[in-house]
């Protein structure tokens, strides 16, 4: 009996449950649409596309996302979470231009460089500008291959 409920939880979280954070926000066209970045890790095992609407131009946008990254502008984001956790989250409030520019192969730092053997960042590695930054997330361990983006 136990095995059987267990098994029912199971299947309506794979079903029911599962399905709706791997798309938040996102309309039922973007997650179907192929976007930016999403050839960087292939064959990918899943796809997870989140959104959020923003009532603003990219031209206004794109400078905050840009500046984006724990030692640069922060993550805009719930800073006494991830300070919580030791991520020392800069609270930048204006844009900076000198903490917009990128190139590939740069790090998008989450956590401080110092700390977690250097692992706490994603690698640029596609660019569009006012558009896109693609990352790559490095799996688990130093040496682990990059799998997500």
């Amino acid at each position: 009996m136990v095995c059987a409920a267990t098994a029912l939880l199971l299947l309506a979280y794979l079903v029911i449950v599962r399905p709706w954070p791997l798309a938040w926000g996102a309309t039922g066209a973007e997650a179907r649409m192929r976007l930016p970045g999403d050839g960087i890790v292939a064959p990918a095992r899943s796809q997870e596309t989140r959104g959020i609407t923003i009532y603003a131009g990219a031209d206004r946008i794109w400078p905050w996302l840009a500046q984006r990254g724990q030692d640069r502008g922060g993550f805009y984001s719930f800073d006494l979470l991830e300070n919580l956790v030791g991520c020392q989250m800069p609270a930048v409030t204006e844009l900076r231009p000198e903490l917009q520019r990128w190139t590939p192969g740069d790090r998008l730092w989450m956590y401080p460089r110092e700390k977690a053997n250097g692992t706490g960042h994603a690698t640029l590695r596609e660019m569009i500008p006012g558009r896109a930054l693609c990352s790559a997330s490095p799996g688990l361990g130093a040496s682990a291959p990059e799998d997500g983006t």
